[in-house]
């Protein structure tokens, strides 16, 4: 969490769960969906949905609040996370 209070650039950070990203372009929009697995040591299909990110057409940022101001793991700066971990 000490890393979105000590830099004004990062909005997000998950790190301690390992996942990916699932990117969703319409002509609107640009939607980035991370999904994260607490285990990654065995096969398993326990994946979940920690954030989602868009980007609107003919804007040149993610739209605020980022990931609408909930994340499910990780520390999101102005905004809430369901489970705190320390990133």
């Amino acid at each position: 969490m000490y890393l979105t209070f000590g830099n004004a650039e990062i909005r997000w950070v998950e790190g301690h769960y390992r996942g990916y990203y699932e990117l969703q372009l319409t002509y609107t929009e640009a939607t980035a969906l991370y999904y994260g697995y607490p285990d990654i040591k065995t096969r398993n299909s326990n994946e979940y949905l920690s954030a989602v990110f868009t980007v609107q057409a003919g804007a040149n940022c993610v739209q605020r609040p980022v990931a609408g101001g909930t994340v499910g793991f990780g520390s999101i700066k102005s905004g809430t996370s369901k489970n705190k971990t320390l990133a």
